[in-house]
């Protein structure tokens, strides 16, 4: 039995996503900043949402409580991220960007819209709308499977 892997749509995700987080990366390397994919990651999730709790970053990112402490431990180091008690329930713990990460936002958000832009000229605007909305119905189902286990 044969499982011919380039036929497959997984295939394609995982070997995109590999070249998308390699190019960033090589971005982020040139523009000079000391920052890695997975941590530019976690301060795009920061600065659309404000301050957030630990385990609430850890659902968002797919990655569990350790993996996400030592990225943000990786943050607070470099001073871009600080965590502080929550307003509404001083017990909480939540995570906020800091000054310097505003200051490297634009920057960072500029190199990300390129690679979009660059790496998706080719495509019509329908497959793209296509693509977004399968890659959604897939993750919806993931989740829905791995809630029965």
């Amino acid at each position: 039995m044969t499982f011919e892997y380039e036929t497959k749509l997984h295939h394609w995700v995982n070997r995109v996503a590999f070249q998308i987080r390699a190019e960033m990366q090589k971005r982020i390397k040139e523009s000079g900043l000391d920052i890695s994919v997975e941590e530019w990651a976690m301060l795009m999730i920061l600065w659309e949402d404000g301050a957030t709790p630990m385990n609430n970053l850890a659902e968002k990112t797919l990655r569990d409580r350790t993996t996400v402490t030592r990225l943000i431990d990786r943050l607070v180091t470099k001073g871009l991220v600080e965590r502080v008690a929550a307003p509404e329930d001083r017990r909480l713990v939540v995570v906020e960007t800091t000054d310097r990460s505003n200051d490297i936002r634009g920057a960072l958000i500029s190199s990300a819209l390129s690679l979009i832009d660059e790496t998706t000229e080719s495509v019509s605007s329908e497959d793209l709308a296509t693509t977004l909305q399968t890659l959604r119905q897939i993750s919806n189902r993931i989740s829905a499977i791995q809630s029965n286990k």
